[in-house]
């Protein structure tokens, strides 16, 4: 290290600061508390993105889940409807059971 200081002024210069800033206990503690709140910002940071992903990860599953119950809702009032159908209802009847439409009613097989 001597002699990488003694060969270039600049890094002798810069060495002589980094001595003096090393030695005083204030600039010292000021760059601990610098570094501890950069730290902390970090950690805060980490805790929002891992507690947002927790909480996307809970909506998307609500949401697959509602979706999931209406697809099953759906498929099921067809089941009736074509069981209905099948067994001669009358159409109205059959609309009004189900919530499906006249003419989705009459599409099916």
């Amino acid at each position: 290290m001597a002699q990488l200081v003694d060969n270039n002024p600049a890094v002798m210069a810069a060495y002589e600061e980094f001595k003096r800033f090393t030695s005083d206990a204030v600039m010292r503690d000021l760059e601990w508390r610098r570094r501890r709140f950069i730290e902390d910002q970090r950690l805060y940071v980490s805790a929002a993105k891992t507690e947002g992903k927790a909480e996307g990860k809970a909506e998307g599953k609500a949401e697959g889940k509602a979706e999931g119950k209406a697809e099953g809702k759906a498929e099921r009032d067809i089941e009736v409807a074509r069981n209905m159908k099948a067994e001669g209802f009358d159409m109205a009847v059959i609309a009004k059971i189900t919530g499906l439409s006249l003419a989705k009613i009459k599409r099916l097989d």
